[in-house]
This record gives C-alpha cells, structure tokens and sequence, in this order.
C-alpha cells in the first residue's frame, strides 16, 4: 500500500510535539509503522522512526508526548483538509485570533523591555521560553493548536451530549427505571440548592461567647417570621431579606455538586442532612448510599463518615428561639433598667440564645416543639415562664411547618419541621457568614420529577425526569423538554420565570458544569479516534503503555477527587467535634460547663441583683 505524507506543517507539529530536533524525514511512509493515521480527507499517514520509537517507547513523558503528538496531528489534520465551508471559516477566525495573539505577546515584550529597562529580544525570548517554543512560527503555532483542539473538543461535546449528562449526574434511563452510569469519571451527583443567609458578625470559632447584634438577631427573627407566616414563597423571602447576592435570583444557589467550592457546612450538610438523616425524604433511599463521601473513613479510622453523622445526629432547634430572638433582641438592661452582670455582653439575651442553640455549625431543622422546661431551667426559681404555644399551635397560621414522615425517626414521630411551601425541608447550618435557610430545589436521587406539591404528609411531582432537568437547551429550542401537550417542563433552565437571556445564561451554565467535570476529554477522543480505527498504533509496546498512561490517569483524578471530598469531611467533623469539646454540652446545654444558661436569658428582664442566682456562686453570675 503506498501512503501520502502528511502537509509539512502537520509534519512540523508532529516533530515539535514530541520536542524532537531532527528534521522531517524521521516521519516517512512505511510499511513497518509505529503508528498508522487515517486523515480527514481520507489519506493515510505512516509515521516510523527509530529516533521516536528509542526515545519515547518506555519512559512516561515520552509516552504522554507520543500521545500528545498524535492526537495533534488528527486535529490539526481535521482543520487543514476539511472541505466543510463552516470549519474552513472557524480555521480562519482561528488563525487570525492566534496571529492576534502572537502580537499581543509581541507589544507585552516592547512594554516590558521599557518597564524593565532590557532588551526587546531579552523580553521575546523570556516569553517564548515561556511557552516552550523556537520562534515566533512556535508561538503562534501553538495558540492556533489549543483554539483548534478547544474547538475539537466542543464539537466531540456536542454529539455526545446525552452520554456525558448521564455520566456528569450519575443515572441513566434504563427501560423504565434508572440505574448507575458506570462511566469513565466519578460522577458529580449535582443539587440544584437556595438558601436565605442571616449574616452575623459573631466570631465562627467563638463557640460559647458569640455576640450578635441587635440587628442580627431581629434579622433572624424576620426571616423566621417570613418563611412560616404562609404569605411568602421561599423565593420571596430571600428576594427580600437574604444578605447574599443570591437575594436578585430569588435565593438560587445554582448548581452544586461534589467538586463544588462551597462552604463546608452548607454543603457537606445538605449531603449529611440528604444521605443519614434524611435519607428517606426525598429521591430514591438506596440509591443514595454511598455516593457522596459518607463511606469513607473518619481520621482514618475504623468509623466512617457515615457512622460519625450518626452518633452526631440531626440537631433541632425550637420555633421558640426564633420568637426569644424577637422579643429580646434589644434587651441589654432589665425591666428595671438596671445593668446585669456588669453589662456582660454574653449575658444578654440574645448572645444567651444564639450560644445555647444557634451558633453551631453541624446542621439543624426547626421544629414546632417548645424548648424543654429542663432547658430553660423552670422549676429552680420563682420566676415564671409561659411557653408560646402548646406544641402543635405554633403551626396555627404558620403555613411553614409540616409533619415529614421521612423525618419521624429523627425529630420525633408527629413533629413538624419547617419546610418551604412545596413541604421541602428547610435545612440550617451555621458558617463563618451566618446563618443558611437551604433547600433542596432539585436533587441528584430525584429521578423521575420535582416536588411541586404537598398534601397531607404526602409529595406531589412533576414529570421532568433528572437528565431533562439539567437540559442544555432553552425554552425555544425544538430540543427543550416538553410535556405531552407540548408545554415546556420546569428544568434547570426555566424554573424561575425570566427573560430569554436569562435562559441561555442558565442552559450555559449547565452546560459548562457538564464539559468541565472531566478534564480528560482529549482521552476521550483519543480512545473513540482509536476504536473508530483513525488512529492504529502497530507497536504492542506502545499501544500498551499509552492505554496503561490513560489509565493511570484516570485511576489518579478519580483518587484525587475521593480524596479531596473525604478531607473536607473530615474537616468539617473534626470542626464539629471540636465545638462541642469545647462547648462540653453533649448531653444538652441544660448540663454544659461553659454556656450561659438559657434560664439567665429568660429571666434577664427581672434581674434581682439579691436573688441568689446572680449573686456570685449562682448559676447565672458571670460578672468576670
């Protein structure tokens, strides 16, 4: 069979790729090739050299270099032959941009001579260094490679689009039912999530004497009062009084998944809150374990991440403390006006309240049950304290509280939570920025549709199955999920009602999340130009040690990823182990060391300095 050669510069690409020096007849046609390449215009390219095969067959960066340079030359080869009028116009735009580039570095060299006080060739050569290139001919070479291969990139997204949404979530539809994508990557199990964050300037490590203002804590007492009085959507509430600039989007957090940079405690307590405690509230139960983390170790141990959010539990909080927020959230004197405690920030009601219940950072719900009379330390003292409600009234008018069944074996079987108004649970947590109110808009085990509805302990869900969720098109296209009607379903894209530019800022969104959570996608082409048989290594060395680097590759990232997710877990645990050693309250803050007790903030009002509680030795002087 006789074989064309390819064009010089694909040739030259081929040599520079692999760092070589000699000239191109180390590329010739043979019959005895390394590799055999098939071109986009249907040639074939044999490429057999001793000077390759010595110096690139056994050591990794040279098997990384081979790689590299024959997936080049497929690449380059696809711009410079194809016949397609689009693809000829995108070479061009592509080859100016990089002559544009070249210039740019050119005029970078001429302002750094001047600011440096060298030499204009001192400088260019710095920058070509840079880049690891000979010339200017290198230089630009190499900027219209990585838009070329960019582009090449785009193209392989594109037409295989539906496979890597499966794989990005995790699922894929099999028959009627859907099932683990096994694909390449560790998948990214992404939460669509909005929050309504309370920001207060307490001290994040300051476990036991936060302050908090006035404001802050009437803040929490607003918001609390917003979301359970039935005239506000969640979304309202954090268009109104969230302190993020979420707030605009109507609390819309985006996406978040498992390679996400949020905040440990807003994100691992969604996951913690989703995969141990609520396991059974929304999505499918089984197909939660283990997907996020939790199997892992704990500080290496015999426990693992999953076992320690067990024996932490889900932490509750009382409607109540919302309420005390907002009658006392100004009180720093007493009824009489006279000043407690020597004017003890920590002993105002407030920063008693907020220390005693709020300023923890593993996660919470907020309940419908009144604080314990144990708590509140009713019965030591003649003074008394009428509870708000009777358990069960406080959700008289709070629309916000409901009975979530998944959740009885947690909070207590009949117990209400406050949930959004489609009976979503509102998830809390404390971090360094304050106080988080999250839902889970969408999740990653929510198969088959969306909460849109509750009635009588029980969810109702659209039909907008997982993958359409996070559909990539937007309400106009002839792709965009539709209803048997026609109408467009609820995704990603559209569930907040906006305008058409908005829609394609979101579907972008989703679309880079999915191209970018693999950054491997070159071997993915690699493999599919090989299976396809455009890419034929002859050399069972070769072949072999270029599939062994791919695959070490791949072994790594997904390590690294496991990895990087189990220290933020541990971090996140060994924060909140750390709290209640310091705290010292594991049997409730009724029997904590270090606390103010919620019973001084409640009769803060009523100071007597000549009742023996505040004298010094009473359960409630902290004068020093």
């Amino acid at each position: 069979m006789k074989h064309k050669k390819l064009s010089i510069s694909v040739v030259s690409a081929f040599i520079a790729a692999l760092g070589l020096t000699s000239c191109s007849n180390n590329v010739t046609a043979s019959e005895n090739a390394i590799v055999t390449l098939k071109g986009y215009d249907g040639q074939e390219i044999a490429i057999d050299t001793n000077a390759i095969y010595d110096k690139y067959k056994v050591s990794e960066n040279g098997i990384s270099s081979f790689y590299q340079a024959i997936l080049e030359v497929i690449i380059r080869n696809f711009y410079e032959t194809s016949t397609n009028s689009e693809v000829q116009s995108q070479l061009a735009e592509f080859e100016s941009q990089a002559r544009n580039d070249v210039t740019s570095k050119q005029d970078e060299a001429r302002e750094n001579a001047d600011a440096n006080g060298t030499s204009y060739d001192t400088e260019w050569q710095a920058i070509l260094d840079a880049a690891n290139v000979d010339d200017e001919e290198g230089l630009y070479q190499q900027y219209l490679y990585n838009l070329e291969k960019e582009d090449y990139e785009d193209r392989y997204f594109e037409s295989h689009k539906a496979e890597l949404t499966n794989e990005y979530i995790g699922f894929k539809l099999d028959g009627e039912s859907y099932v683990d994508y096994d694909g390449v990557h560790s998948s990214q199990y992404p939460y669509h999530v909005r929050h309504v964050l309370v920001n207060v300037t307490a001290s994040a490590t300051d476990y036991v004497t936060g302050e908090i203002t006035s404001d802050e804590a009437r803040h929490l007492n607003t918001v609390y009062e917003a979301l359970t009085n039935g005239r506000n959507t969640f979304g309202e509430v954090a268009y109104h009084w969230s302190d993020d600039s979420s707030s605009s989007k109507y609390g819309d957090a985006g996406i978040m998944a498992t390679n996400t940079e949020f905040v440990n405690e807003f994100k691992l307590g969604l996951y913690a809150f989703d995969t141990v405690y609520g396991t059974s509230v929304t999505g499918d139960a089984q197909a939660k374990t283990n997907k996020l983390g939790t199997d892992g170790q704990y500080n290496e141990g015999s426990e693992t991440i999953a076992d320690k959010l067990s024996n932490i539990g889900l932490a509750t909080v009382s409607y109540e403390v919302f309420e005390l927020l907002g009658d006392y959230y100004n009180t720093e004197k007493s009824d009489e006006g006279l000043t407690v405690n020597n004017g003890l920030a920590k002993s105002f009601p407030r920063n008693v309240f907020w220390n005693s219940y709020l300023n923890l950072h593993n996660v919470f719900v907020v309940t419908d049950q009144m604080i314990s009379d144990e708590e509140l330390g009713l019965g030591s003292g003649d003074v008394e304290y009428t509870h708000y409600t009777e358990p069960g009234e406080a959700i008289e008018g709070r629309a916000g509280f409901r009975h979530v069944a998944g959740l009885d074996s947690v909070v207590g079987a009949g117990t209400r939570v406050l949930t959004d108004e489609f009976g979503r649970v509102i998830v809390c947590v404390r971090s360094e920025y304050g106080i988080h109110f999250m839902t889970m808009q969408r999740t990653p085990f929510e198969f088959d549709g969306t909460i849109n509805g509750y009635n009588n302990g029980s969810y109702t869900y659209n039909n907008t199955n997982i993958a359409e969720y996070y559909t990539t098109y937007v309400p106009n296209d002839q792709e965009y999920p539709k209803n048997s009607n026609g109408s467009n379903k609820v995704t990603y894209v559209n569930f907040l009602i906006s305008e058409e530019s908005t829609y394609q800022e979101r579907a972008q969104e989703v679309e880079d999340a999915i191209q970018a959570f693999d950054n491997m996608y070159d071997y993915r082409i690699f493999e599919e130009l090989m299976e396809s048989g455009q890419i034929t290594i002859n050399d069972e060395v070769v072949a072999n040690k270029i599939n062994e680097f791919i695959d070490q590759k791949r072994e790594y990232n997904e390590w690294e990823d496991a990895k990087k997710l189990n220290d933020s877990w541990n971090s996140y645990l060994d924060k909140i182990s750390l709290q209640y050693e310091i705290r010292d309250d594991e049997n409730g803050v009724e029997n904590s060391k270090r606390l103010v007790k919620p019973t001084c903030g409640i009769r803060f009002k009523d100071y007597n300095p000549d009742d023996p509680i505040w004298k010094y030795g009473g359960e409630c002087y902290y004068e020093n």
